[in-house]
């Protein structure tokens, strides 16, 4: 059995992120079809929500909005973007609730675990970590196989098998012994010398 942990890459060029306030502009405006109805949720005007995202387009040299007389409606360029941005933000959100929440004295551990031994081993001792660890938040998620870590959103994940999972650093928890068992019945034919018929 191996504890494994996505491994986190540290770039030492500046991250190419736009503005919060720009990501915030462009999904309150790809929701609300409109820069007015967008600037109203976010308590800026229209014209800050349309400079916001005027600016996120000339930096992507994309257009994210056709911009219709009465109404914005989104590119293709637009929607595929709203579908990565929206998921970044509700969990960089999460993020700085969770913080929040535990004054930094814990968080929270997205981690993958093989279901048998979750349910025989790891479940059985949540009570005892849980006890000498309130400030963390533990959150299980069934995997049977390696995965990536980048699509998942787990932090770590204990499976069986071999420690040759790409993108990991693996730590050796346990082995097993397996065994044979049958039946009594079973036993007693076969040390009686019949073949078993099962």
């Amino acid at each position: 059995m191996y504890f494994d942990a996505g491994m986190r890459y540290i770039h030492a060029m500046r991250r190419k992120i736009p503005s919060t306030q720009a990501l915030l502009a462009f999904e309150a405006a790809a929701h609300r079809g409109s820069f007015t109805l967008a600037g109203q949720d976010l308590s800026v005007s229209q014209s800050a929500v349309s400079h916001q995202i005027l600016g996120l387009e000339q930096d992507l040299d994309v257009s994210l909005f056709l911009r219709l007389p009465r109404q914005l409606v989104l590119t293709d360029a637009g929607r595929s973007l709203l579908s990565r941005v929206s998921p970044a933000l509700d969990a960089l959100e999460a993020a700085m609730l969770d913080l929040a929440s535990s004054k930094g004295e814990g968080g929270t551990l997205e981690l993958g675990v093989v279901p048998t031994f979750a349910t025989k081993w790891l479940i059985p001792r949540m009570p005892t970590f849980l006890k000498a660890h309130p400030h963390v938040t533990l959150n299980l998620s069934t995997r049977l196989l390696p995965f990536d870590f980048s699509l998942t959103g787990l932090d770590a994940a204990i499976h069986y098998g071999r420690p040759d999972w790409p993108g990991t650093e693996s730590e050796y928890l346990m082995g097993e012994e397996s065994v044979v068992v049958c039946s009594p019945a079973l036993m007693k034919s076969a040390s009686c010398g019949a073949r078993p018929t099962c």
